[in-house]
């Protein structure tokens, strides 16, 4: 392609979308929105002091600090999250949670269900109502009561700043290709909206006690936890036909990187060539649904570091018709715009660059 056909600056992107932006939010924010009994509950009985009940969430003994490094940031307010948009130049970013990506894990289905819906709640007062038009958030669900979320599903999809459905995928189990989930996809599919799966290194201890024990440190685990839940999950729902059973129904993997991409979506072709009766309801090779059904965010974009390379990785899986930008901000490991650009720039056309920056997002999303 010639060099005019590419972009100078990032100043040059029409429109930068943010495809996962944690807000880390705390466990007394949800308390409020919380229906009874868990609200008492938090609070020992005592509902005047909901306010400052400090419910808990399932949690390991790992150190996430880096020592007088880079920490996170606290992202748990309005205010907060707009002063990020305005740091890193977003125009839209998609809210993501960050505690309540641990609901899979929890034992009791009715608790992580009314913790989902509380969320939800506090996510639409305090960011979507009162927020920038910036803000669009996806609906947080517990995949536990398939038909509970399926009604969650339906209570917010009206609203015009949810643009989509959100599991934390790590600790879903038995993985998300299975029938159970059937009342999920039918409402995704009913109010055509996009399906966000989200892995969570907090849960994987829970989910994986073994490989947990094998692990040292938070910096092993981080290694496995992303990639290896959304390689679990893809493969369960490309081996279940759900992607053949819900064609409409965009699925988007966040923060894993983009090197477990290829190798599953190409160790699956082989598979299936070799034992197609086991795949009775795929009618294509795994690798096309991919293309054609499953998005991917950026972060972390990091491996390898010499961008011929990333960019090689990108083009195995048509990754520029796939790819939505995201910061991940505010973890310790988030990509700024810049860092992407960078590494994409002298690699692609002008119009794949912006797709990735925008307009992939826009387009799954429904955001104008």
């Amino acid at each position: 392609m010639a060099t005019q056909d590419r972009l100078r600056s990032i100043a040059d992107l029409d429109v930068v979308i943010d495809a996962d932006a944690h807000i880390s939010e705390k466990a007394e924010q949800l308390v409020p929105y919380l229906d009874e009994p868990y609200k008492s509950m938090f609070s020992g009985g005592d509902k005047e002091s909901a306010n400052v009940a400090k419910p808990g969430y399932p949690k390991d003994e790992l150190f996430r600090a880096l020592g007088g490094k880079l920490q996170w940031e606290d992202v748990s307010t309005a205010e907060a999250e707009m002063e990020a948009m305005e740091r890193f130049g977003l125009d839209h970013v998609l809210i993501t949670p960050t505690l309540n990506l641990y609901l899979p894990i929890f034992s009791d289905e009715r608790y992580a269900h009314a913790l989902s819906k509380a969320y939800n709640d506090f996510v639409v007062a305090e960011f979507l109502d009162d927020g920038p038009d910036g803000f669009k958030a996806a609906i947080t669900i517990s995949p536990l009561a398939p038909d509970k979320a399926a009604e969650e599903i339906d209570r917010l999809a009206d609203h015009p700043d949810m643009v989509g459905v959100i599991v934390g995928s790590t600790g879903v189990f038995p993985p998300l290709g299975d029938r159970r989930y059937d009342p999920i996809y039918e409402a995704l599919e009913d109010n055509d909206m996009p399906f966000v799966l989200h892995g969570a290194t907090g849960s994987f201890t829970s989910a994986h006690p073994f490989i947990k024990r094998g692990m040292k440190s938070y910096g092993e685990l981080h290694v496995l936890s992303h990639p290896v839940t959304q390689m679990f999950q893809m493969t369960s729902m490309l081996g279940q036909g759900i992607p053949e059973r819900y064609p409409d129904i965009d699925i988007v993997f966040q923060e894993a990187g983009i090197g477990w991409i290829p190798f599953t979506m190409y160790r699956m072709d082989n598979e299936y060539e070799k034992r197609r009766s086991e795949f009775p309801t795929l009618r294509k090779k795994p690798s096309e649904y991919v293309k054609e059904n499953f998005y991917f965010t950026t972060q972390p974009m990091i491996e390898p570091k010499q961008s011929k390379y990333v960019a090689w990785f990108i083009e195995m899986f048509d990754g520029t018709d796939s790819l939505m930008f995201s910061t991940d901000f505010p973890h310790y490991d988030f990509d700024t715009p810049e860092e992407l650009f960078n590494m994409i720039r002298n690699h692609f056309g002008a119009e794949e660059v912006q797709k990735v920056f925008g307009g992939n997002a826009a387009e799954v999303f429904g955001i104008e």
